[in-house]
């Protein structure tokens, strides 16, 4: 990785080809420490309904990151 921010850019260590660049539509100039989602209008608009909670999600999203990392 070179670069920083909308400059950054990942290259082949072996060719210098750039394969990675920021796109500036999806960029965010400095990080979001805390997300928060709210489903009231899916539920209201779609009738839609959670099938898992909170705790089943936040496993199922914990051991996707563990297994990446590996």
């Amino acid at each position: 990785w070179e670069g920083e921010g909308l400059n950054e850019v990942g290259k082949e260590s072996d060719t210098g080809i750039v394969r990675v660049k920021v796109n500036p539509k999806y960029y965010r100039p400095t990080e979001v420490d805390h997300l928060v989602g709210d489903a009231t209008k899916a539920k209201q608009k779609l009738g839609w309904e959670p099938q898992i909670g909170l705790e089943v999600m936040h496993l199922h999203s914990s051991v996707g990151t563990f297994a990446f990392f590996e």
